[in-house]
């Protein structure tokens, strides 16, 4: 179902109504002039890009494809209004938090300054956000060796394209893929040039700074493939633009043989594990977690690698959470306009995580794990660091892993 819909329960924001407004404008039923106003696009404002229309549309229609067109007309009508614009720009404010983290840290956690933000960006004052880090993710890597390619290793190659949570918010993720890939003998790189997938430009309508990123991004990686290296994303959405929006957004040729080459990390480790290239997880977790299964892994159509991977970790008891979208849907659910909606749209999920029998939440997906840790006080792990965890390694996150979780918090 339409998260946006199970929030309202109103049938504008159905993919139905959306769709049919669509229809209307090109059978002439409705003027063509209205197409980038900001009536239609108060409509298309609620689609959150989900990606299920496809899948779950007799028709198969791709509603949020035409709803970004939608944004898009009112943006080249209009121009873009700041707070959509400071919202999707989540790189910028990324490295402008690696380079001053504990003044960001400070003004994300003072009442006022927040409500400033909400005011002047349009930021929920009520929305916990990550803690940011001085150094981005890249690079630690780069003083690792990691940034230089080393096509002749022996194992499997890969090139991690982290994306901007994991590379300057969650730091401990992306060790973590590291990590579990290691484990498996498996030669990584993480490519140096490497931008912002363009996923919160993208669903803002704003399609060209969309289509740069995509450029800038083929350019590194379609190298890299044609050096034999697959590149792995620890974020669904990461993978989602990779294999399906770059097509769209541009005709260059590496977007078929990037789009041809890339996983979700969940996949590409289950599929190290059917080929017995994966070491089985040996040392114990004793917890029960909720695990989420994230809209954009679902678009992806390739199961729930991710929860069948934890399930072998011995000891560790997971349930999975079939109850909808979280509601936060990227940068949705940031805007002050939207939190309400969003924590509707995810209750059933949030209800279930707030049960005591549950100790700890997991997912995939960066803005479902911001959600759920907002709406339930306790932490909410990827998959993966699971699995880092039960091959011996980040003992800190072991240590701290049933500890309470501080309230405004998001780790």
């Amino acid at each position: 179902m339409c998260p946006t819909f199970r929030a309202l329960r109103d049938e504008q924001a159905t993919p139905r109504a959306m769709a049919n407004l669509v229809r209307q404008i090109g059978a002439g039923r409705l003027d063509p002039k209205s197409w980038g106003t900001e009536e239609f696009k108060q409509s298309a404002s609620l689609c959150t890009h989900c990606k299920l229309c496809p899948s779950e549309c007799p028709s198969g229609v791709d509603v949020s494809s035409l709803m970004v067109e939608a944004k898009a007309a009112y943006i080249e009508a209009h121009g873009m209004p700041p707070g959509e614009w400071a919202l999707s720009r989540v790189e910028l404010w990324g490295r402008i938090a690696s380079r001053l983290p504990i003044l960001c840290n400070a003004v994300l956690s003072s009442g006022p300054a927040r409500w400033v933000l909400e005011r002047l960006l349009g930021l929920s004052r009520l929305r916990r956000l990550p803690r940011a880090h001085r150094w981005p993710f890249v690079s630690r890597a780069a003083r690792l060796g990691l940034t230089r390619p080393r096509p002749q290793a022996p194992g499997p190659r890969v090139a991690y394209f982290v994306d901007v949570y994991a590379n300057h918010f969650d730091q401990e993720l992306a060790e973590s893929v590291v990590a579990v890939l290691r484990q498996a003998g498996v030669n990584v790189y993480v490519p140096p040039r490497q931008r912002d997938s363009g996923m919160p430009a993208l669903v803002a309508g704003d399609v060209e700074h969309a289509r740069e990123l995509a450029l800038a991004n083929l350019r590194v990686l379609g190298d890299a493939v044609r050096d034999g290296y697959t590149v792995v994303c620890s974020e669904p959405s990461a993978a989602l633009m990779l294999r399906q929006e770059y097509l769209k957004l541009t005709d260059d040729l590496d977007a078929s043989l990037v789009a041809a080459n890339t996983y979700d990390i969940g996949q590409y480790l289950a599929g190290l594990d059917a080929r017995d290239q994966l070491p089985p997880p040996e040392q114990p977790l004793r917890a029960r977690v909720g695990y989420h299964q994230p809209c954009h892994l679902r678009a992806l159509e390739v199961g729930t690698p991710g929860l069948d991977l934890i399930r072998r970790i011995p000891e560790l008891e997971v349930e999975f959470i079939d109850r909808g979208c979280s509601g936060m849907a990227g940068t949705f659910g940031l805007h002050r306009d939207h939190f309400l909606t969003s924590m509707r749209a995810g209750r059933g999920l949030l209800n279930r995580l707030r049960d005591g029998d549950i100790e700890l939440g997991a997912t995939e997906c960066s803005a479902c794990r911001i959600q759920m840790e907002q709406g339930a006080p306790k932490r909410t792990l990827h998959p993966v660091k699971l699995l880092s965890l039960a091959y011996g390694h980040n003992p800190l996150l072991r240590r701290r892993l049933q500890d309470p979780k501080p309230k405004h918090v998001v780790y």
